[in-house]
């Protein structure tokens, strides 16, 4: 996924075996985190959908090292793309993706929308925003 600079590959049998937190739980805690701002007026993106929903194993984007090694982290984790109500003049702002442990099933980190017409993950799987 080049544009979030991660790496999100198929887990291996050992990963797969500390999964312990189902689609559905990684949906609802993805749906559960705030939406950005938008707008002079200050709107708040509301999630209201899932599309597309992923399993494998996440590896951050890379970091400045400032002289020492930076390894970035790697874990299973569910990519899980939340979907809102389309925002007059901020294409794309309604549909971001959202990091979720796999194991603990914390929310780790969130994407924005990318470029359309599906975002980052090229298509919402079928999902009307």
């Amino acid at each position: 996924m080049g544009q979030a600079r991660i790496t999100f590959l198929p887990l291996t049998e050992q990963q797969q075996a500390t999964v312990r937190i189902t689609a559905t739980e990684a949906e609802r805690r993805a749906l559960a985190e705030p939406g950005g701002g938008y707008g002079p007026d200050g709107g708040k993106v509301v999630w209201k959908k899932v599309g597309c929903v992923f399993l494998g194993s996440y590896t951050a984007p890379r970091m400045p090292n400032h002289g020492q090694p930076y390894v970035p982290d790697t874990y299973p984790a569910y990519l899980v793309q939340t979907l809102a109500d389309p925002i007059p003049n901020f294409s794309m702002t309604n549909i971001g993706v959202a990091v979720i442990d796999a194991t603990s099933g914390e929310w780790v980190s969130g994407y924005g929308a990318g470029n359309p017409p599906n975002g980052i993950m090229g298509t919402t799987c079928g999902v009307t925003p």
